[in-house]
């Protein structure tokens, strides 16, 4: 009998992290959507909204994104 309440536990806690998931991928879905960004930006920002860890210094920003520094700051 606890083996089954484990096991809905675990699929109920699958269930939250689909859900929280495509919750995410629906809100930046309607960013792009909502503003003209160009492929700079939406690069930039599918990144950021993914695999991206750390601090975002104007540094790192410049190195991602293929710009001078100066362009990073604006």
């Amino acid at each position: 009998m606890f083996w089954i309440v484990w096991y809905l536990s675990q699929i109920h806690g699958a269930q939250e992290t689909v859900i929280n998931t495509i919750e995410k991928v629906l809100k930046i879905q309607g960013w792009f959507q909502r503003y003209a960004f160009n492929e700079r930006q939406k690069a930039m920002l599918e990144r950021l909204t993914t695999d991206f860890y750390g601090e975002l210094t104007t540094q790192k920003w410049a190195k991602l994104s293929h710009c001078s520094h100066d362009t990073a700051i604006r």
